[in-house]
This record gives C-alpha cells, sequence and structure tokens, in this order.
C-alpha cells in the first residue's frame, strides 16, 4: 500500500560528514529490496 516506505533523515554534519550513512541508509534499502525480489 505504500505506507511506511519512506525515510527522512535530517543531519546537521557538514555535507562531506554526512555521505557516508547516507551511503549505508541507500545499501540497506538496496539489500531489503533485493531480499524481498528473490534477487
Amino acid at each position: 500500500d505504500g505506507l511506511g516506505d519512506t525515510i527522512r533523515v535530517s543531519l546537521t554534519e557538514p555535507p562531506e560528514e554526512e555521505i557516508d550513512p547516507c551511503r549505508r541508509l541507500a545499501n540497506l534499502g538496496m539489500t531489503a529490496a533485493k531480499l524481498q525480489k528473490g534477487v
């Protein structure tokens, strides 16, 4: 139904410090998507 599939994050670090957490979140999402699709 599309509910609960969005994560909103607000970081207050300098932009270069936000790259790693963003990559980690993106990787978690990709892994979860692969598991749901059985890939």
